[in-house]
């Protein structure tokens, strides 16, 4: 369930032009006395990196636990209980600004990151709710930060910040909740 939102978020976000570079589902590890977000691919981790390589770069990662919950449904066509999935994300975007076909002022970032929220946010349609086979995914946004000094030192510890200010750093937390019959959530594939 979840890669297909990711993947559908990512679509999403590819629609700004603004990353080369898309992830899928990152976290945050530790090795060798530091933290810092990798992706899983093939029997190991693999640092997200090499921002300056790209004009722009996604990850994902979740925050805390996904929580699944019976909700209250008084509309419920079947027998089977309503539940409500919680997934708690974290969106990290780093942009090169002077990639970026808009005016490079002091306002970009603060541009950018609304474009990329709204993105985000307009996720919940008919074509991801028949994949998933659920009755609704709505996104509740938590927190939109564009300070690159919070975002690294919450992304990373025990390195040095290695962003030059020709960088937009926006991480964006929200919840992606899920709604629909029991049926919808008992495939542990999905």
């Amino acid at each position: 369930m979840l890669d297909t939102i990711i993947t559908h978020i990512n679509t999403k976000i590819g629609t700004l032009s603004l990353f080369e570079k898309t992830y899928g589902l990152c976290e945050l590890i530790t090795k060798d006395g530091k933290t810092f977000p990798a992706e899983y691919c093939k029997n190991e981790y693999k640092q997200v990196s090499d921002f300056d390589k790209y004009k722009g770069s996604v990850y994902h990662r979740l925050t805390g636990n996904i929580s699944t919950e019976e909700a209250d449904e008084e509309q419920t066509v079947s027998c089977d209980p309503f539940y409500q999935r919680t997934f708690p994300i974290r969106t990290v975007a780093v942009i090169k600004k002077d990639l970026i076909g808009i005016n490079n002022d002091a306002y970009l970032e603060s541009k950018v990151a609304q474009d990329f929220l709204s993105v985000i946010g307009e996720t919940n349609n008919k074509a991801l709710r028949q994949s998933l086979r659920v009755d609704s995914v709505s996104f509740e946004v938590e927190n939109l930060i564009i300070n690159r000094d919070t975002i690294f030192n919450e992304e990373y510890e025990g390195m040095e910040p290695f962003f030059r200010y020709e960088y937009m750093y926006i991480a964006i937390d929200y919840s992606i909740v899920v709604s629909g019959s029991f049926s919808c959530f008992d495939l542990i594939c999905q």
